[in-house]
């Protein structure tokens, strides 16, 4: 189905809903995930549709909600006559911070039908934040961190709603620029041809079942990065986020038959003005050690692919763990996208931070 047929089902679906009805909200579940992406597929074009968003179709949260840790996470819902009109979700991550391990959940794709009242809008937020409140308390979570676009009237206006109406506290400190990086297809390739013997001697192949020990060791413990907040991941959790979904690839470098670097990408389509474009997203590139070639190596196999399947470019979804300065001359550059990462955290266990090595859903 076209874009613009399910948004006119959806349209036509949502004219049939009845405000005069209350709003139930409650846990959601898997078998959600129709009415999920029914609802983000029908207000995301309206409030993100000039920035561009991920097509969020059922096999893309399929993934995102799946895996080891689908009982951990929380989605939760307002319904109207059995129609979901509001939805937030707090996926569970695992976080490597100071030399600790702590139980950590991304907030992410908090949605409102645009339609309801302002009153039934602002009981749907109300509901949402209790929610959030009441799962920043239990026992099980250390802190809730989320990504937002950079709009400093737009997140001083939230936090003083949070902190009104939850016993949440948003502590300045706490927020994080975010960085994402394009690869200059173009430009990288040239760079390989200009250092053609250091860089195909490299292998570089894809990633075998028995390698995912290793790739998971390295993940883990990788020194590389800048910062200290982590995500952490068993083999199991590993081994669904990087092949939890039929497109995902992930390649690997290795070097006397030891593991040196990985990456891990997809094709996504970003829904940009009515259009829909498809892009390759790097999530997660690690090196056992910072190399300019290692990295040129694992990018030119991303690239290649990206032309291969007719992709527009390949994204670096959040870069703030690599050194930009590093890597600048191999065509990686910065976007224009601006973001922060806020975190809401108990007994201050998060101070301070140079850098984030964690998704952004």
């Amino acid at each position: 189905m076209r874009i613009e047929d399910e948004k006119k089902t959806i349209n036509s679906c949502r004219e049939e809903i009845s405000t005069d009805q209350p709003v139930k909200f409650s846990s959601l579940t898997l078998e959600d995930i129709p009415q999920i992406s029914n609802l983000l597929m029908s207000v995301w074009p309206v409030n993100y549709g000039t920035m561009g968003f991920p097509k969020f179709d059922q096999d893309y949260l399929n993934w995102v909600f799946g895996g080891p840790n689908r009982d951990r996470h929380i989605l939760f819902g307002g319904k109207i006559q059995n129609e979901l009109v509001a939805y937030y979700s707090l996926l569970y991550r695992r976080i490597h911070y100071s030399g600790y391990l702590f139980d950590g959940y991304i907030g992410t794709h908090m949605t409102i039908l645009p339609h309801l009242s302002s009153q039934e809008r602002f009981n749907c937020l109300l509901q949402m934040l209790y929610n959030i409140e009441k799962s920043y308390l239990s026992a099980n979570c250390d802190f809730i961190y989320e990504f937002s676009e950079e709009k400093k009237l737009f997140r001083d206006v939230l936090r003083n709603f949070v902190e009104r109406y939850t016993k949440v506290h948003v502590e300045d400190a706490y927020r994080f620029s975010f960085s994402q990086f394009f690869v200059q297809g173009e430009e990288l390739l040239k760079y390989c041809g200009e250092n053609v013997e250091a860089i195909d001697e490299l292998q570089v192949r894809d990633a075998l079942e028995k390698d995912y020990g290793a790739i998971t060791n390295l993940f883990n413990n990788a020194s590389s990065a800048k910062g200290e907040f982590t995500r952490q991941m068993t083999e199991s959790e590993l081994r669904h986020h990087f092949c939890g979904h039929a497109a995902h690839r992930t390649a690997v470098i290795e070097i006397h038959g030891v593991i040196q670097g990985f990456n891990n990408y997809y094709p996504l389509e970003i829904i940009k003005d009515g259009k829909a474009r498809k892009y390759i997203i790097i999530e997660y590139l690690i090196l056992d050690h910072i190399n300019s070639n290692y990295m040129t190596a694992l990018l030119k196999e991303t690239v290649n692919y990206a032309i291969q399947i007719g992709a527009k470019g390949v994204v670096i979804e959040n870069a703030t763990y690599l050194d930009l300065n590093t890597y600048r001359e191999l065509g990686v550059k910065p976007t224009f996208r601006k973001m922060v990462m806020e975190i809401y955290s108990k007994n201050n266990v998060i101070s301070n931070l140079d850098g984030f090595r964690c998704d952004v859903k």
